[in-house]
């Protein structure tokens, strides 16, 4: 009869035995899953299918400095949202423009850049004007940007159309199809002044004025503390200017002698 009790207590402590010693090492780093549609140069873009530009810089020193491994999933702009709300991503970096929109779905670091949305023309045409609301104007954005909002709310008089990809927008000033494509300055100043493609240029006057920062779960607050601990630190020792001046290359005086725009 003890023979028969002994036996299964000997297989429960095998099994609990195994169990344990198949669980990770506590050694194992925890992973950052990094979130970012790579559609956005310089901020963020792929070379050779992979990460590039500001935010992948920043996000390969985040890791580090919060002790963790990096995992960067490329994702379109669209789908960041559900991946931030399902879990699916601890942080989205991409650019991301702090809204009050996007606020009641997203927690934000501080800010690491200041920009503005401008514009892409054809040389020797007009620049676009507010004041009539853009009549007789066709004007164009990327969906689900900040900029297709201030196009919408600020062209009520043009003929308004959006595109998936700013290399869209852009050919589409190129071929005549629109007259002008609003888009963040970094990326306006990357295309126009950057590769100084042929026949366009930018109308470097800020429209705007924005916030980039990075986007958390709603739940997930202490990840962001963390990161505006570490995002403080950099400000003060000059990381963040580092990174962005190494890819945002551009001094930009604007036109009617107003002073030259921050970076910062």
């Amino acid at each position: 009869m003890l023979r028969k009790l002994l036996f299964p207590l000997l297989l429960t402590f095998l099994f609990l035995g195994c169990s344990q010693t198949s669980t990770p090492s506590s050694s194992a780093k925890e992973k950052l899953v990094v979130g970012m549609a790579t559609n956005y140069a310089p901020i963020a873009f792929a070379v050779d299918g992979k990460p590039s530009g500001v935010e992948a810089d920043f996000a390969y020193l985040l890791a580090k400095a919060l002790n963790r491994d990096v995992q960067i999933k490329i994702l379109p702009w669209a789908q960041l949202k559900m991946a931030l709300e399902t879990g699916i991503i601890d942080i989205a970096m991409s650019g991301i423009s702090i809204t009050k929109k996007r606020s009641h779905f997203a927690l934000f670091s501080e800010p690491y850049m200041e920009i503005s949305q401008m514009a892409v023309m054809r040389e020797g045409d007009s620049a676009p004007e507010i004041i009539n609301q853009g009549k007789n104007s066709r004007i164009g954005y990327a969906f689900y940007t900040t900029g297709e909002a201030f196009v919408k709310d600020s062209f009520s008089k043009a003929s308004i159309k959006g595109y998936t990809t700013t290399k869209q927008g852009i050919a589409a000033v190129m071929n005549k199809e629109i007259d002008y494509f609003f888009h963040d300055a970094p990326s306006v100043w990357y295309y126009t002044a950057e590769l100084s493609l042929k026949g366009i240029m930018g109308w470097y006057v800020p429209y705007t004025q924005e916030h980039l920062a990075w986007a958390f779960n709603l739940q997930n607050s202490a990840l962001r503390d963390d990161v505006n601990t570490i995002l403080k630190k950099w400000k003060s020792d000059g990381t963040t200017h580092r990174i962005i001046n190494k890819w945002v290359r551009v001094q930009v005086v604007t036109p009617n002698g107003q002073k030259p725009i921050s970076f910062e």
